[in-house]
């Protein structure tokens, strides 16, 4: 058994018995990709064909720089504690709703349906 990994990302900081991300087509150089949105290499990710690691810095860098013209604020925290998610149909408890992916509750801004995102729900201790 391979010890577990522990990644940094920004302030979170956890340890993962799972790999991080599971890429498949993207080669780890999309915003979706946990590890390359924060910014940090791929390190015992079960990811496929993975190009955001040392050994390809020039395509990597050659890709933030691309999308940093695009948006200047690609890199940043999606969590906006002013504005809450507005998820419809995932309950909230998928890592693409802001409140659950930076590991907040939601809140009196948000504008989510069918939230299950809140202190003592049943269904949050489960999708933890």
């Amino acid at each position: 058994m391979t010890p577990p990994v522990y990644h940094n990302l920004g302030n979170i900081s956890e340890k993962n018995d799972d790999p991080l991300c599971h890429c498949k087509k993207s080669r780890c150089l999309k915003l979706y990709c946990d590890c390359f949105s924060a910014e940090k290499y791929c390190v015992g990710c079960n990811c496929t064909d993975c190009q955001n690691a040392s050994e390809f810095e020039a395509i990597r860098s050659k890709t933030i720089a691309v999308l940093k013209a695009r948006n200047p604020l690609a890199f940043k925290s999606r969590i906006t504690h002013t504005t809450g998610c507005r998820c419809r149909k995932s309950a909230c408890l998928k890592k693409y709703c802001e409140c659950f992916g930076g590991g907040i509750v939601c809140g009196a801004n948000c504008k989510c349906e069918g939230c299950n995102n809140f202190v003592g729900s049943m269904a949050l201790s489960h999708a933890a």
